[in-house]
């Protein structure tokens, strides 16, 4: 795969938020938005870095950066969007923070020679909390009983 397909594969933005599960994984807002802005920063920082990098890589990348920049203000900006599909969000963080690390080799691959040392992976805050599954056992167990009662329902209804 050459240089070309492998930045185009790279520059892909991740898919838009979903909704996410009937009952998500519970990671708070305050969380999600400490890790938005420490993958900010990290961009910011490897954008001032690949100044002495090719025209071609630098417009490419460009292209990713205001992608991320546009995704990232309409993502921090939405408390119930961060509240609600928590997780999906946090799964779409992790791809960014790939896509970033994809752009860095390339960036080493070209001869370029980051100042910066490679960013750490999320930050376990930002890990599921027990809460999360507690509400799904909770939403089983209440959807069970709805499904017991309104068979009930129906079974004296027809008698």
């Amino acid at each position: 795969m050459d240089a070309v397909a492998v930045l185009l594969q790279i520059h892909r933005a991740p898919a838009p938020v979903s909704s996410g599960d009937l009952m998500p994984t519970l990671i708070t807002p305050d969380a999600i938005r400490q890790r938005i802005e420490a993958i900010n920063a990290q961009v910011d920082l490897f954008n001032q870095e690949i100044a002495s990098a090719d025209q071609t890589f630098k417009v490419r990348f460009m292209s990713w950066f205001l992608n991320w920049k546009a995704w990232r203000q309409r993502v921090s900006g939405d408390y119930w969007l961060l509240f609600w599909s928590g997780k999906a969000v946090d799964e779409e963080l992790t791809q960014w923070q790939k896509n970033l690390q994809g752009w860095r080799e390339q960036f080493e691959k070209r001869g370029g020679q980051p100042v910066s040392p490679t960013p750490p992976g999320p930050p376990p805050s930002t890990q599921p909390t027990v809460i999360g599954p507690a509400l799904e056992g909770i939403g089983n167990i209440v959807l069970g009983v709805a499904l017991i009662g309104g068979a009930i329902v129906l079974v004296r209804a027809f008698k």
